[in-house]
């Protein structure tokens, strides 16, 4: 899991964060509950942070975003592999459009979303797959991500993903859910 950032900054996939003073301590409470192993505190805490800043900041503003990445990493940590894809995706897509299709940040958030979506059980993954390669292809373009793109597009095929995602599980930028992130 990543660290909080702090006042100086931190490196997040890449970018440097600052999060603002008000919100350290609500950031800091999530990490003590998570480093408690208190996982579902550290969810709820992060839940209701991340909905202060993106009301504050908006859904694709730099410290909204990095505070997504831990509410991801929690997902993660958690065993909610098909949260932590969706929330990756939303994240790299959220990245590419801050700092670019090709940015670290955009790119790590892909590479999780990948990740996070091919631990995801097959009866589960279908759902997301479509959003994921659509980022993908958005965010990650190039020879080096041709492995990957075909590995997700191998998968869909073999689950018969051939659908967009279902309605009840909105993956994507936040603004295709009103502008929230997706909370459970």
């Amino acid at each position: 899991m990543a660290t909080p950032p702090c006042a100086e900054g931190e490196r997040t996939g890449g970018a440097d964060v600052r999060m603002p003073a008000q919100h350290r301590h609500a950031m800091e409470r999530v990490f003590r509950a998570a480093r408690r192993h208190d996982l579902a505190l550290a969810v709820h805490r992060v839940n209701r942070l991340l909905v202060t800043l993106a009301a504050s900041f908006g859904p694709g503003h730099h410290v909204t975003l990095t505070a997504a990445q831990v509410r991801a990493d929690l997902a993660w940590l958690s065993g909610d592999l098909r949260r932590a894809a969706e929330l990756w995706t939303a994240i790299a897509d959220g990245w590419a459009r801050l700092a670019g299709p090709t940015s670290r940040p955009a790119r790590f958030g892909a590479r999780q979303a990948t990740a996070s979506w091919l631990k995801v059980p097959d009866t589960e993954a279908a759902a997301g797959g479509a959003a994921l390669l659509a980022m993908l292809l958005a965010v990650a373009p190039g020879p080096e991500s041709n492995p990957v793109v075909l590995a997700v597009r191998r998968r869909m095929s073999r689950i018969g993903n051939s659908n967009p995602p279902c309605a009840h599980m909105p993956l994507g930028f936040p603004e295709a859910t009103g502008g929230a992130w997706p909370t459970p």
